[in-house]
């Protein structure tokens, strides 16, 4: 493993590194506290399971189960012992050129989607082909027009099996726009987190009222500011406990908590052990890690990433992505 991302804004900003609009990566992910992006998300399980949290409802999705995060969409992952994940991100731009109108297309469906492919032989697994031959593509570095192409290609074959829905200006500029001013106050919370930050301060300088900065935080992530921003400072704790020697005071202190004691309690509550258990807990080597920080994930490099998705693609070679396209768009003589 390459190490431990400790993420800082709840609001993700994919960089889309190779391919100006996939960002495709593998992931050992313990958990992910809620965020939000405007790339679709499309991931599978590749081992363990996975809890997505989204839209007030929780789904557990195990292994070679397939999730849908629609672009603007609120959500959070956890899972105990960890999952290893292959996601697969992609800017809307590249697609929403194609459709000549003023709507917004959404994929209507809960996170697990392997139903939808229930009446059509082959397709889910045609799906799971198309996903890991494309990752293991963009992983490797080949053509960037093959790549898209293969986007394309997966896209059709999610639009031709799960219900889109459309969403007016009228509907999609007001998501927009709170999703604009939620990464302008996650940004500001996360830069200032470690001193005495209140509600009313954030709300004076976007120019919103109390009640509708609260509301924007319950509505958009499902916590209330103070829930928010004692995650980040419980994270900011855990991050220093597993990478650095300080002592537990003077991590209280830079994690912006005004008593130990409260730093103390907290873990209590969480793991139900002390600050110095958890840190014991990281380095102890034991197989399964009892305390784990809330946003810890853990990428592979790139040669582990294709050690993983190479086995993964072969046991549905028989879907091989060279054959999507006649299996998709029927040609007629």
């Amino acid at each position: 493993m390459q190490g431990v991302i400790f993420v800082s804004n709840e609001y993700e900003i994919i960089s889309h590194s190779r391919t100006s609009y996939i960002n495709i990566f593998v992931v050992h992910l313990v958990s992910r506290t809620p965020h939000i992006h405007r790339d679709l998300e499309l991931g599978i399980v590749l081992e363990g399971v996975l809890s997505v949290r989204t839209g007030g409802r929780t789904y557990n999705i195990g292994k070679d189960d397939a999730y849908i995060i629609n672009s603007m969409e609120a959500h959070e992952f956890v899972s105990g012992k960890g999952a290893l994940v292959l996601a697969l991100q992609f800017a809307p731009a590249p697609f929403d050129s194609f459709i000549q109108s003023d709507e917004r297309r959404r994929f209507n469906t809960a996170p697990p989607i392997r139903d939808h492919f229930s009446k059509a032989e082959g397709q889910y697994e045609l799906l799971l082909s198309l996903c890991s031959a494309l990752a293991t593509d963009h992983i490797k570095g080949e053509s960037e027009f093959r790549c898209l192409a293969m986007a394309a290609c997966l896209y059709n074959l999610l639009n031709e099996t799960i219900p889109v829905q459309t969403l007016s200006n009228t509907d999609y500029v007001p998501m927009q726009r709170r999703t604009e001013r939620l990464i302008s106050v996650t940004d500001y919370v996360d830069a200032n987190f470690n001193r005495k930050l209140l509600l009313e301060e954030i709300a004076e300088r976007e120019g919103l009222s109390l009640f509708h900065l609260s509301h924007l935080f319950k509505d958009t992530l499902g916590m209330s500011f103070q829930a928010y921003i004692k995650k980040k400072r419980f994270e900011h704790a855990c991050m220093l406990l597993a990478t650095t020697d300080m002592n537990i005071l003077d991590i209280s202190i830079d994690s912006g908590f005004s008593d130990v004691r409260y730093l103390n309690s907290m873990f209590k509550k969480e793991y139900g052990c002390t600050p110095s258990e958890y840190r014991s807990g990281l380095t102890a080597g034991s197989g399964e890690k009892d305390f784990l920080s809330e946003s810890i994930q853990y990428f592979p490099s790139q040669e582990e990433s294709l050690a993983i998705l190479i086995p993964f693609h072969k046991r549905f070679s028989s879907y091989d992505a060279s054959c999507a396209f006649q299996r998709l768009f029927h040609f007629k003589d």
